[in-house]
């Protein structure tokens, strides 16, 4: 669950600096400067990993599977960046949200994973917290009776928003199946990659406007944009390799609580009582969804299990591995590696792995 954590406030921390840089610089140019600062750190860090390490970009054999994740990955970031331009931000916010409801029916349908009482109820409970915190718009037009106007604009940005939540579902499905046969550093290199030639044909017709030269400043942001997204991405995939896709997404709602506190931090913007239930209807769902792994390990504790595993082969209760006897710093070296290497363990028969079916 760390890298989850870690992963959504690298991403909101990667937001508020899109949003500080976003009325200077057109989209494209935010987005190709991702891509290309990106695909850049992952190709230094593939020289890092030691020898027969598999390559940058996979084995051949999983070309087609990874070569879908970006494709998911590319089109759904040009999705949410076309609903933000159409609709409010609480809008568009709130129907990209919708994403872990949608990743746990599709991880249900494709991959098979349980969706059991506690994540049902905690996905509930989230989605909840986040439409109260966003308050979008439309919603209160209902309550008050002001309805907004469905204008052609605001039609078209809630199809690329409700787009956009069904690619990111789909992006952590993929992500999901292909397991542990590959690493965060591949998924992440293939997201970029596609992400650079995706974008390349609205740069070169000056969609929406022409390339400017950024200053000082700006090259910085754009690096820190970057840089954040990077690391997001892959701890995004390691959270994603030992966590079923529906938690994995419902924990990243906490992306919606960092995004209020650095609006407040840095842009002035107030946090109202609604944000601050909404808040606590994020935790509270998130303590849920995690709940059903709690009574696992409690049940075998009061049977006298010695030891215990997760589908994904991973200790859980008691039988501690090496790495725990080393202590604190060779658990970081051993995480970093984590993000370069493949795990250790290899996929059981029906998780991920598995054909899609």
């Amino acid at each position: 669950m760390s890298c989850v954590v870690c992963s959504g406030l690298c991403f909101s921390v990667s937001s508020a600096l899109l949003k500080y840089i976003g009325p200077a610089l057109p989209v494209t140019e935010i987005i190709l400067a991702r891509s290309v600062i990106s695909m850049t750190c992952a190709v230094v860090l593939s020289f890092a990993r030691p020898a027969g390490a598999p390559p940058l970009f996979g084995r051949r054999e999983q070309y087609g599977i990874l070569l879908i994740r970006g494709i998911l990955g590319a089109t759904s970031q040009i999705a949410v960046y076309l609903a933000v331009l159409a609709l409010p931000l609480a809008d568009s916010t709130s129907i990209l949200f919708l994403a872990p409801a949608l990743t746990a029916a599709l991880a249900w349908l494709v991959l098979g994973e349980p969706a059991g009482r506690h994540t049902l109820v905690g996905c509930t409970t989230c989605l909840l917290g986040v439409f109260i915190v966003a308050q979008p718009p439309f919603l209160v037009g209902m309550l008050t009776g002001r309805p907004v106007p469905w204008t052609r604009e605001r039609l078209l940005g809630v199809g690329a928003a409700l787009a956009g939540a069904f690619l990111t579902a789909g992006a952590y499905v993929v992500i999901r199946h292909v397991g542990k046969q590959t690493v965060p550093l591949t998924m992440s290199a293939w997201f970029f990659s596609v992400s650079f030639f995706t974008i390349l044909p609205a740069v070169a017709l000056s969609f929406p406007g022409p390339l400017l030269l950024p200053s000082p400043l700006q090259a910085l942001t754009l690096v820190g944009i970057a840089l954040t997204s990077f690391l997001a991405q892959l701890l995004m995939g390691r959270g994603l390799q030992l966590m079923p896709a529906a938690k994995c997404a419902n924990v990243n709602l906490m992306q919606v609580v960092y995004a209020s506190l650095l609006g407040l931090a840095f842009f002035d913007e107030a946090i109202s009582w609604l944000q601050v239930l909404g808040a606590v209807f994020l935790a509270v769902g998130i303590l849920e969804v995690n709940r059903q792994k709690t009574s696992l390990l409690n049940v075998a504790a009061s049977e006298g299990h010695a030891a215990i595993h997760d589908p994904e082969g991973q200790h859980l209760l008691g039988a501690t591995s090496d790495q725990d006897e080393d202590g604190l710093p060779s658990k970081v070296v051993e995480g970093v590696h984590s993000l370069l290497l493949p795990l250790k363990h290899e996929p059981h028969s029906g998780q991920q792995g598995s054909p899609l079916h």
